[in-house]
């Protein structure tokens, strides 16, 4: 027996370096084929994060500001900017990230290792590093340190609740301590090390004798002072979490629902197998002699559960506040490991009672039917859905269809787990071999389809980047530039330009549109020639659509920039104000002309039309004002005086004649007003544009010399 267990270790060894070679080798190549980052803002902050570490050693944000909890794995990842290209340096960042993540195979192999055989604990972990949540890997986020961060906690927490010693406690807090440190969320684990501190204690022979003569009034008062110290655990979460505060407070209801989403996700991400097992498991264990790593796993598990659930449902309740309403499925892939040592366990014992697999039955039909199914691709904060996603995209198959097959495979699942708890280890082998068999295939296909919408969408992204995308970084040769636009309300494109052209140091814009992280800044206007307050101190100036500038020796157009050397202060050729990009605008536009030699006189045409509405009629008043354009004391634009006025009536599919003005010697100010605005989604609930818009408007200037 002996030398077959001899045998055996370094052949669960081998499998688990063979292991963790291919699926590193898997997400490494997903990882290649992720082509630019798409989540913003987290990834634009985590990489100028990581870029002012590698440049300075502090993490700050753009311009210096300096990051209050920059995460461990920012420094981990900031010598790849040493690299050079930012092309070698995210590749890089992309690959480590892959290889951390499946890196937490080793810990959820010893969770396992616990409760079961080894082999099935490389079965464990080996659904541990090709869940959905390995998708995450090439993203310039926390989660690909926090996750094998998590599983070395619970593994290590486990372990001393299972032989309690002073040298497993302080491993088990050393790598507590550690999670906060890759990922704020994982302050829970501390959580869960205090709920096994407690088990401890309780369960000490000291305790035990002082609960011997105990009383009825004894057990009240104690209950009374735990009750008491978990109200001033709250209370103290409270005065420092405004999500923990606001979800609490206000909306409990939310917490149950958002709760329940982000395990049903969780649960279909995994089959069904991993969270139906581990719930019967845990439900059997009332009543039977357990060894010791049984015990310290069931209450590393429920603690865990329990734990991540309770954040997972303050975090989505809080956000569907400020943000939207998302299944949370990010905040409780920390329990994947669990899941899959639980499996582990009830296949290995096969001691799950009947009562114990109905009611994991139950809930896991339940979560199904009250999940609301996040079936678009892909989904980020939700790769579960992913294996639903493909059935409903390819398949074709609707919720309804997809609900009606999920609670068939639970029931089944259920009726084979029955099965192998009652049987004997004959038949219960192979059962459980198909089981093993049908999860892994089931949940390596969910991350390779999600990650393949990821990449789908990086590849979207990428495509619309001026190439290469470092231009910027080719143009100016690496010296600072500073970007200058104007009512900016889609900042990916921006983003982006960031990511990719590391000179890019500072944000501005003429209107309060610029987007963080870090500090922007809103240009104001000096004189009335153009000249922008302060001076950005920088080597180049990259400005888009909306503003021109003073030509400069120099000059480039790449897209929709215009690039070119700064010396001294910014100046303007002429600024919009109040346009989006797709020419609409709302209420209010100006223009404003800078660019006018001394003296020169020219005809000033501005167009006002909705064309490109011809939905319900809501007409408008334009007024249409023009003068000489002044700076006012705290550095804005003004019409001094107004010289020419126009009015017109506006209806829809129509455009009005064109209001042609004789324009004032020196730099002159347009405005437009259009009164009311519309949305096209009241007046058409199929469309899904809600802004306010009043007109598409444009503004032309020719000199009378011209």
């Amino acid at each position: 027996m002996r030398d077959s267990l001899r045998r055996s270790a370094p052949s669960a060894a081998l499998a688990l370096g063979l292991l963790y070679v291919g699926l590193a080798l898997l997400h490494v190549w997903e990882a290649s084929r992720h082509l630019t980052p798409t989540v913003f803002t987290d990834e634009i902050e985590f990489t100028q994060l990581s870029r002012a570490v590698a440049d300075t050693g502090t993490a700050t944000y753009r311009d210096g500001a300096p990051a209050p909890f920059p995460s461990l794995y920012v420094y981990l990842a900031a010598p790849a900017w040493w690299l050079g290209s930012v092309a070698d340096s995210y590749e890089a960042i992309k690959t480590l990230g892959a290889l951390l993540m499946t890196a937490a195979l080793f810990p959820a192999y010893g969770l396992a290792r616990l409760v079961a055989g080894r082999w099935l604990s490389v079965a464990a972990a080996a659904g541990t590093a090709a869940a959905p949540a390995l998708v995450y890997g090439p993203f310039l986020v926390d989660e690909p340190l926090a996750y094998p961060v998590a599983t070395l906690a619970l593994f290590l927490i486990a372990r001393w609740l299972a032989r309690p010693t002073i040298g497993r406690l302080a491993a088990a807090t050393a790598a507590c301590l550690l999670g906060p440190l890759a990922r704020t969320q994982l302050s829970v684990l501390l959580v869960v090390l205090a709920i096994g501190g407690a088990v401890v204690l309780w369960r000490s022979e000291r305790a035990r004798r002082l609960r011997v003569g105990w009383t009825i009034g004894d057990w009240v008062g104690a209950a009374t002072l735990a009750l008491g110290a978990v109200l001033v655990g709250l209370a103290f979460v409270s005065r420092r979490s405004t999500s923990w505060y606001v979800a609490t407070t206000f909306y409990k209801g939310r917490m149950l629902d958002f709760g329940l989403w982000a395990n049903g996700a969780l649960a279909l991400g995994l089959g069904l197998v991993p969270f139906l097992a581990t719930l019967a498991a845990l439900a059997s264990v009332r009543g039977r002699t357990l060894t010791d790593g049984e015990r310290g796993f069931a209450v590393t598990a429920a603690a865990s559960l329990g734990s991540f659930t309770v954040y997972a449902a303050v975090k989505g309740a809080y956000l569907s506040t400020t943000f939207a309403s998302l299944v949370p499925e990010r905040n409780v892939v920390y329990l994947t490991p669990i899941l899959f040592a639980g499996t582990a366990w009830l296949l290995d014992r096969r001691a799950a009672r009947l009562w114990a697999l109905v009611g994991a039955c139950a809930l896991a039909i339940w979560l199904i039917v009250d999940t609301p199914f996040g079936l678009s691709y892909p989904n980020y904060e939700a790769h579960g859905f992913s294996m639903l996603t493909f059935a409903n995209r390819v398949l074709r198959w609707d919720d309804t269809r997809l609900e009606h097959v999920l609670i068939v495979v639970a029931i089944v699942v259920t009726i084979l787990l029955a099965v192998l708890s009652s049987s004997t280890r004959r038949v219960a082998r192979p059962l459980g071999i198909v089981l093993i068999a049908a999860t892994l295939v089931w949940t390596t296909s969910a991350e390779i389809y999600g990650a393949r919408g990821e990449n789908e969408l990086t590849a979207r992204f990428y495509g619309a980047l001026p190439k290469p995308p470092d231009w910027l970084d080719r143009v100016d040769g690496d010296k600072r530039a500073v970007f200058l636009g104007q009512s900016i309300t889609d900042a990916n494109a921006l983003w982006s330009l960031e990511f990719w052209n590391r000179s890019l140091k500072r944000m501005w814009s003429l209107d309060a549109s610029a987007p963080g992280p870090g500090r922007v800044l809103t240009g104001e206007l000096a004189k009335p020639d153009g000249t922008i307050h302060p001076s950005p101190e920088t080597d180049w100036i990259v400005a888009n659509r909306g503003v021109a500038l003073r030509p400069a020796p120099g000059r480039r157009v790449v897209g929709d920039y215009v690039v070119q050397p700064l010396h001294g202060p910014i100046r303007l050729g002429s600024a919009v104000y109040g346009i989006y990009p797709d020419g609409w605008m709302g209420e209010k536009a100006a223009y404003d002309r800078y660019d006018v030699e001394p003296g020169e006189r020219g005809l000033a045409s501005i167009t006002v039309s909705r064309i490109g509405w011809c939905g319900k009629d809501k007409p408008a008043q334009v007024t249409v004002k023009l003068g000489p354009l002044g700076v006012t004391p705290d550095r804005h634009p003004v019409i001094r005086r107004v010289t020419q006025i126009g009015r017109g009536v506006l209806n829809s599919c129509e455009q009005l004649p064109v209001f042609l003005f004789r324009a004032p010697p020196g730099p002159w100010r347009a405005e437009v007003e259009v009164t009311p605005t519309f949305s096209p989604h009241e007046l058409d609930p199929q469309l899904g544009d809600a802004r306010q818009l009043g007109a598409q408007v444009s503004f032309d200037y020719r000199p009378f010399s011209a």
